[in-house]
């Protein structure tokens, strides 16, 4: 039978083969690692690692471990070429892997080639996006890199995931919905009788976004504050004072962050002293070693469906207007 731990996983293996965190050749964490990570028994991760070796994503090698398929991975060369930009950036703990895995997925099912580009959110400019748009149909964006970026290039349909800029309708957005998401944190916290509320924002137009969808919920039933936009490092765990206030991120990673830090310094999970601590995006579910807590969740392969399936429409359909697209959430405690 296969069980969600056992889902994560292989899904979260494919994930880094497909986006390259594990290139070909490189060696697979231990089975024992592996074990730990997704507390699964050693007779489910061999049972995940067949299975992959029969899709011809991992080889075997007895007495050595287990390794990532150097097998080509080229598609055959379609009509159709699209160009997918992603960070290295903490590639391992990102959704863009998920992604790219349903980008990937779709684009073998269509014939379709993709373009792999790596490029820096901070450091990327418009003229690189200008010379992946000479070679290719269009590009899909995965990240946020509408962080920056003034402008956009004309005459290419471009899709973005966790992107909230459309650049006056020349890029199509895909996220999670930030309606729902803030109507089901909102229910989290009344449920908790909780009548105050910190917001804490990523530097980013989506994440600024998710946090005042939310103010503008929550304003009928309490109070709240937002809390100055937090880099990654250090966070400033001073605003973590009352375990009766609720406290809501609007990312994942922003959350880990404050989490690990709290348990580095008080040796207790952040959730359990504070338990009124939601995040947005899920990444604790399938990053290994990611803080514990309550999560508003999305399928990211699913994301990667909808931003593939936005970039055909538009190519199909020259001249259709661009979309904001979002994805249904879900609450996991």
């Amino acid at each position: 039978m296969i069980t969600q731990k056992y889902s994560n996983m292989t899904g979260y293996l494919e994930a880094m083969i497909a986006s390259g965190a594990f290139e070909p050749g490189s060696k697979l964490p231990s089975q024992r690692q592996l074990m730990q990570q997704f507390d699964l028994s050693l007779g489910t991760v061999q049972r995940g690692i067949k299975a992959m070796t029969a899709k011809g994503l991992l080889d075997c090698r007895p007495g050595d471990g287990v390794y990532v398929s150097a097998r080509n991975n080229c598609l055959p060369l379609a009509e159709l070429k699209l160009g997918v930009v992603m960070s290295t950036n903490n590639l391992d703990t990102s959704f863009c892997a998920h992604a790219f895995l349903g980008i990937q997925r779709l684009a073998a099912e269509s014939r379709v080639t993709l373009e792999l580009h790596y490029l820096n959110i901070i450091q990327m400019t418009s003229q690189d996006l200008n010379r992946i748009a000479e070679s290719n149909d269009a590009i899909l964006l995965l990240n946020n890199y509408d962080c920056n970026l003034e402008i956009m290039p004309q005459g290419r349909p471009i899709v973005g995931l966790e992107m909230d800029n459309m650049y006056n309708g020349v890029v199509s957005v895909v996220s999670l919905d930030p309606l729902n998401a803030a109507t089901l944190a909102t229910d989290f916290f009344l449920g908790r009788n909780v009548s105050h509320v910190r917001i804490f924002n990523s530097n980013t137009p989506l994440h600024e976004r998710r946090g005042n969808v939310f103010a503008a919920i929550w304003q009928e039933h309490g109070t709240f504050e937002f809390m100055p936009p937090t880099p990654p490092t250090p966070p400033n765990l001073s605003c973590l004072d009352d375990a009766r206030h609720g406290f809501f991120f609007t990312g994942g990673t922003c959350y880990n962050n404050f989490a690990k830090a709290y348990r580095q310094r008080h040796g207790e999970f952040l959730c359990h002293d504070f338990p009124n601590v939601i995040s947005l995006d899920g990444k604790r579910l399938w990053v290994p070693g990611f803080e514990p807590g309550p999560v508003i969740k999305t399928d990211w392969t699913a994301a990667g469906y909808a931003v593939f399936e936005e970039a055909l429409r538009r190519i199909r359909y020259n001249g259709t207007q661009a979309r904001r697209i979002y994805l249904d959430v879900k609450l996991e405690v």
